[in-house]
């Protein structure tokens, strides 16, 4: 039987939600309903489709392509008990709180927990016989409260859960994550974000309309700038990230790239703080001149001299984690190719292995 689910703000601005369709997301909440209240639901996209898209057009092979999505999120978790099937709600203890929990589907480990007693009087003749002699005062609130829920009814209600359950749960949650920046977002995080899409769209044109709302890649790529990043620099990382993705589903937004936009931002700015980046004439307040890329020409024309590539100076290039752009690459190794190792690298062991 469906049952009535507390959904919090901070759904709505969650990153790992805004990594999925909007059709996913819809899917994610409603299946919330028919979960079991460990937040189990049988694996079956022919069920889920009945229950939550039952006037859409979606096929099961679409709600299942959803699931996948969802599960690719961390959102959701696939597992399997005596030959059956289940999906789990991965965060479902952190923000459902339910005081008489009714278990159907067993969890991961196999077992079915039990319900725990509910508190009632029974049907004893002893129970009918406290219930006749309550005095009157305690039927009177009874009923008192039983006029009162009708009217909370009617009126404009709060959200779900009575007030110990909301008062827990904000003690147990962290703070909600803010919302993305309102405002009109700078050029350089428009053209970050375009630049996104458009190597996203690129190599999935399929699923064009996966993506997350333009105001949180916007907000997210104004980060990344605000951290130090330039737009050419984070263009490059995206379009190389986007080319070499590897999950069968498209990323949906630069959070599922931001170790990658953080590691490179983090390398630009200790090229910056090496030394030699401020003119001669500058003052210590006057912005820096200096190519981001300087630091990286230096460390290829070791690397060619010498074949001795330091551990800490990140991936080697030609890997597929190397966050040297490959225009860098070039310039310096005009004939360089994926698996090209210097001449002095043959006689050299260590960092250019």
């Amino acid at each position: 039987m469906a049952r009535i689910r507390t959904i919090k703000p901070e759904f709505c601005t969650s990153e790992q939600v805004a990594e999925c369709s909007p059709n996913a997301r819809l899917l994610f909440v409603c299946m919330w309903c028919f979960c079991d209240d460990s937040g189990i639901h049988p694996d079956s996209a022919k069920r889920l489709k009945m229950e939550v898209f039952p006037a859409d057009d979606f096929t099961a092979a679409d709600v299942a392509a959803m699931v996948d999505e969802l599960i690719a999120a961390g959102l959701l978790e696939r597992y399997e008990v005596g030959g059956s099937s289940f999906l789990r709600v991965t965060g479902w203890r952190k923000h459902q709180k339910i005081d008489q929990p009714n278990y159907r589907h067993p969890l991961p480990g196999g077992e079915v927990p039990a319900a725990p007693s509910r508190r009632s009087g029974g049907s004893s003749p002893n129970a009918q016989k406290d219930d006749d002699e309550r005095s009157p005062s305690v039927r009177r609130t009874g009923d008192d409260a039983s006029a009162n829920a009708h009217r909370t009814l009617d009126e404009r209600s709060p959200p779900e859960g009575n007030g110990k359950e909301r008062s827990r749960e904000e003690k147990d949650s962290p703070p909600p994550t803010p919302p993305p920046t309102t405002g009109r977002a700078s050029p350089g995080a428009v053209a970050v974000v375009d630049a996104f899409v458009a190597a996203k769209d690129a190599r999935w044109p399929e699923h064009a309309e996966r993506i997350a709302p333009r105001m949180t890649l916007e907000a997210l790529a104004q980060q990344h700038l605000d951290a130090g990043g330039t737009v050419e620099l984070l263009t490059e990382v995206i379009q190389r990230a986007v080319r070499d993705w590897k999950n069968p589903t498209p990323p949906t937004s630069l959070s599922a790239l931001k170790n990658s936009l953080a590691d490179r931002v983090a390398q630009h700015r200790r090229a910056l703080d090496g030394g030699g980046g401020r003119s001669a004439s500058g003052s210590a307040g006057d912005p820096l001149d200096v190519d981001p890329h300087d630091q990286s020409r230096q460390r290829l024309r070791h690397w060619l001299r010498t074949g001795w590539w330091e551990p800490r100076w990140g991936e080697i290039p030609g890997h597929r984690s190397c966050l040297i752009p490959d225009r860098v690459i070039l310039e310096v190794i005009p004939d360089f190719t994926p698996g090209w190792r210097p001449p002095a690298a043959a006689g050299s062991a260590g960092g250019a292995a």
